[in-house]
């Protein structure tokens, strides 16, 4: 098998709200993850080197505008964390199905690689616990489902959630599932979703779909330029206010 392979390493913060213990725990993270593109089954070299640039840009911005200065929790807090934090912090929700550090590798794992294009992969992740000097590595080839060890959708999703695959299978920037009150509220949702001119208020999802089309645009114009159809230019995406202003979408219990 041929590849490109791209190796990155990230900071992030996280804040986990342990129920067991009483206590809210600060943890550092160094996140270092290997990106793969398969060059074999694209016709076009160009094409693995435009989903290398998509799959890097909108993982890279995962990490770290979504990712980092979360707060942490398991499903069975959703209800004390939407009343007592979610609706006066603008910090991102993870709800986990537990606490272990393990259980956070595989569940990135699963959404960067449901994040990445087509022809792209995160084989390797590893986690490093920057205060206790420990080290989390995880390595997969097989991307069709999520590790076992993470919940089924049929374990983790309630009658009335809004999507029908877990957070981590989607490719979206949600980190939790939210769920409807009622089977009518559901599917009016269904439906607005479902029409063509639906558009996610979420900003991250909509930073998702600039990253890619500014991407493909750029790349696409250098395409031309070199053979002699146009002209090159240099862009540059920036999500930072973006990121600044975006709105509160705080999760439903599932």
């Amino acid at each position: 098998m041929r590849n490109f392979n791209l190796e990155k390493t990230s900071n992030i913060k996280l804040m986990i709200f342990d129920k067991d213990l009483g206590r809210v725990e600060c943890k550092n993270y160094e996140v270092k993850f290997t990106l793969s593109t398969n060059t074999e089954d694209i016709e076009d070299i160009f094409e693995a080197q435009v989903d290398q640039n998509v799959s890097f840009s909108k993982i890279l911005y995962f990490l770290e505008n979504v990712i980092n200065d979360s707060f942490v929790f398991q499903k069975e807090l959703t209800t004390e964390m939407c009343k007592f934090v979610a609706t006066s912090f603008d910090n991102n929700l993870i709800v986990l199905p537990s606490l272990e550090e393990n259980v956070l590798v595989l569940a990135l794992h699963s959404k960067m690689n449901a994040i990445a294009a087509e022809n792209s992969f995160v084989e390797s992740l590893e986690v490093k616990d920057l205060d206790l000097q420990l080290n989390y590595n995880y390595f997969s080839d097989e991307f069709d489902s999520a590790s076992p060890a993470l919940p089924t959708k049929d374990d983790w999703m309630g009658d009335l959630a809004f999507y029908d695959n877990p957070w981590w299978e989607r490719n979206d920037s949600c980190t939790f599932d939210n769920a409807a009150e009622t089977a009518e509220e559901r599917e009016k949702w269904v439906a607005l979703v479902s029409s063509d001119d639906y558009e996610s208020e979420n900003l991250h999802d909509q930073a998702f779909e600039c990253i890619e089309e500014e991407l493909r645009s750029f790349f696409k114009r250098a395409k031309d330029t070199k053979e002699g159809k146009g002209e090159a230019e240099v862009i540059e995406i920036n999500f930072e206010q973006e990121h600044k202003k975006n709105k509160k979408w705080t999760p439903k219990v599932v």
